[in-house]
């Protein structure tokens, strides 16, 4: 067959996966590419965001696979980088995104928000200032 081109996936754990799926979807404008219906009820879930892949499914103890809600703290900051930052802080907030670092123009050229989403992974948007 064919080879698979090289590429990075990053893969996130929720306790409550599908809760996950519709606020990503709906907070941060991830597209839902695949989905894996699990005999136990559970799902994985391939995201979208503009050539990017994250890819969710519920997290699991005996697999050593932890929520950020279970440990009590962030596991991960994932960087998201937009065309239109206030259109998509307006959406994130609209849908309950609890925001941490309210809009700002950085000395570094990016305006910038971020947002934790429902179980404790922090997201920093930005959009580079021209």
């Amino acid at each position: 067959g064919k080879a698979t081109p090289e590429r990075l996936e990053l893969r996130l754990f929720y306790a409550d996966e599908r809760a996950a799926l519709e606020f990503l979807t709906g907070a941060f404008g991830f597209r839902e590419q695949a989905r894996l219906e699990n005999p136990d009820g559970s799902i994985m879930a391939w995201l979208g965001f503009g050539d990017g892949i994250v890819m969710i499914g519920r997290a699991d103890a005996a697999e050593r696979h932890y929520s950020p809600r279970e440990t009590a703290k962030p596991t991960a900051m994932l960087n998201l980088h937009v065309d239109e930052i206030d259109a998509h802080y307006q959406r994130a907030v609209t849908q309950g995104a609890q925001i941490v670092t309210g809009l700002e123009d950085t000395f570094w050229g990016h305006r910038r928000y971020e947002a934790v989403d429902p179980e404790g992974n922090r997201w920093h948007v930005m959009q580079e200032l021209t």
